[in-house]
């Protein structure tokens, strides 16, 4: 597993742990830390996508004729792995942050000046 595809895991815990603190804690500042957080994901994992892909074709290009073709394969497979983490992270830690967003108290309102 790459370092992109960890970075993707982790953003993904980070995001699903602050939705669950915040439905516990009902505090309305971690649940849109959540939101905004699991709005990142996706865009994590396409960036892992591209930055691996950019990777394996640098690997393919100074590769053996012969096993260019496995290379590539194995590198391809690694970089849409951390695409598949990145989308199936983001609809659970969404849904999570959405629904603390839902149960956390809104602040109150000033009162009105005094005339």
């Amino acid at each position: 597993m790459s370092f992109f595809t960890i970075a993707v895991i982790a953003l993904c815990v980070l995001s699903g742990g602050l939705g669950l603190l915040s439905l516990f804690t009902k505090d309305r500042r971690s649940a849109w830390l959540s939101v905004i957080s699991a709005l990142v994901i996706p865009v994590a994992g396409f960036l892992s996508t591209v930055l691996q892909l950019i990777a394996a074709f640098r690997v393919v290009g100074a590769a053996d004729p012969a096993s260019k073709a496995t290379l590539l394969s194995v590198a391809i497979a690694e970089a849409m792995r951390s695409t598949a983490i990145g989308l199936g992270g983001f609809v659970p830690c969404l849904i999570i942050g959405i629904v603390a967003l839902a149960r956390a108290p809104k602040a109150p309102r000033p009162p009105p000046p005094v005339r």
